[in-house]
């Protein structure tokens, strides 16, 4: 991922300048309080981290919602067929409802 230092906003790899406001953007580990994730995702601060990512806090944008939200390290996310099992596994805890549960609510990539 890399991070806009002028925007905040949260880009792909293969960004080099911000197309917001043409700021060089700078390689990232872990996202910065106040960036904001794919248009969407407000980060507030970071809530844990284990073998899979780190899990924050933040705010969708749209609904004004609290959320956890899970990113992945970049080197589970480069092996082979793990974003497919990943995905799988976020679509079948979608369908779980109960009351010590978390609902997935949403499934992206950046």
């Amino acid at each position: 991922m890399k991070s806009c230092p002028a925007c905040q906003a949260i880009y792909p790899t293969n960004f080099t300048v911000c197309p917001k406001d043409g700021v060089t953007l700078r390689t990232v580990t872990e996202l910065a309080e106040g960036a904001v994730l794919r248009g969407k995702y407000q980060i507030l601060g970071k809530l844990g981290q284990g073998g899979m990512g780190i899990v924050y806090k933040a705010r969708h944008l749209h609904f004004d919602e609290l959320c956890a939200l899970k990113v992945v390290t970049s080197h589970l996310a480069d092996e082979a067929g793990f974003l497919q099992r990943f995905r799988a596994e976020a679509l079948v805890m979608r369908k779980l409802a109960h009351p010590n549960a978390v609902r997935v609510q949403d499934f992206d990539e950046t």
